[in-house]
């Protein structure tokens, strides 16, 4: 076990054991409420705003009225060619012109939708399609969330008791403090990952010579904890924004 897989173990060990002191508070009930809105917004918010993009508004309109801010120049009236390593970099130049940072350009060039015309409209289209997958996402995330609490705060207290300390409060109250502790530190390594694959594009390989030795990345038999933890965060950040 690295230094990481031991600090992991210690925070999670006094995560479950906090939680079954504490118990699981009404108040607790707020981020269970969040976790399922964010995924009813994902899976059911978000193919709405794909359905919205094949309709007049998303196509049409709002492609458009984004197009508008595009700027006038050659890059962006320049015709996309149909080889796709090409078509990416001619995407990749119009973001880099209009200010983009290069960390997140993957995430518009992969959401472009209009591919048939020019590079203005590939952009535009695929700012269309993020603010209506966001648009999405945002109604059927509200939407949960308000009937999960209409729905969960009634029968809370007879589940769980006044203070959220019976057996099955403390059971519960164990489990969710690991669960958010496991959120948090999932955050902390996606930060690390996007840190660390800074660094590479630099050449610096200190972080990342770290990590290989201390998680044994590259070894079979290594304490998977921490491993996981990383490759989750890196297949995390690879989905968003590679």
């Amino acid at each position: 076990m690295g230094y990481i897989d031991i600090a992991l173990v210690v925070i999670l060990g006094l995560a479950l054991i906090f939680g079954l002191i504490k118990g699981f508070s009404s108040k607790h009930i707020t981020w269970p409420m969040l976790l399922l809105s964010g995924l009813a917004g994902y899976f059911i918010g978000v193919p709405i705003g794909k359905a919205l993009l094949n309709s007049a508004v998303g196509y049409d309109w709002l492609t458009s009225l984004y197009l508008k801010t595009i700027p006038e120049s050659s890059i962006f009236n320049a015709p996309l060619v149909s080889d796709v390593s090409q078509r990416t970099i001619q995407l990749q130049n119009g973001l880099t012109e209009m200010g983009f940072p290069t960390f997140f350009q993957s995430l518009f060039v992969s959401n472009a939708v209009n591919l048939s015309s020019d590079v203005g409209t590939a952009i535009a289209s695929s700012f269309s399609a993020l603010t209506l997958f966001g648009i999405g996402f945002l109604l059927i995330f509200v939407l949960a969330f308000v009937l999960l609490r209409l729905i969960l705060r009634p029968i809370w207290k007879t589940c769980f008791g006044e203070e959220g300390k019976n057996f099955l409060g403390r059971i519960f109250g164990g489990v969710f403090r690991v669960a958010k502790s496991t959120l948090w530190l999932l955050l902390v390594f996606v930060v690390l990952v996007l840190i660390n694959d800074t660094m590479l594009r630099f050449g610096n390989t200190v972080i990342d010579d770290f990590l290989i030795n201390d998680l044994g990345l590259v070894e079979q038999n290594a304490f998977p904890i921490g491993k996981l933890f990383y490759n989750t965060a890196d297949m995390l950040v690879g989905w968003i924004i590679r």
